[in-house]
């Protein structure tokens, strides 16, 4: 994970921290605010579509197809390699 900056409204920020303390004495462990804010965009991404893994889940997928995939598949899986910011380990 990284950090980073967002700025929210007093009032959005007053109901995630009763919702987060109230979800934390629900479950009886703590939860935070960005807890709440990370799982709100992983659902809006998901309802436009997009799908939130790991690096090392997609890394792992796209090496598992190495050599079982017809020639034009795994060129589009380069394409989408040299696309990437970081980087994936040859097999």
């Amino acid at each position: 994970m990284r950090r980073t900056t967002i700025y929210l409204s007093d009032e959005i920020r007053a109901c995630l921290f009763d919702l987060a303390a109230r979800m934390s004495r629900e479950k009886g462990t703590r939860i935070g605010m960005s807890d709440l804010i990370r799982e709100a965009i992983k659902e809006h991404l998901a309802k436009k579509g997009l799908k939130v893994e790991r690096k090392e889940e997609v890394i792992k997928r796209m090496l598992s197809t190495r050599g079982k995939l017809d020639s034009s598949f795994e060129e589009r899986v380069n394409e989408v390699k040299r696309g990437l910011s970081w980087e994936i380990p040859s097999a």
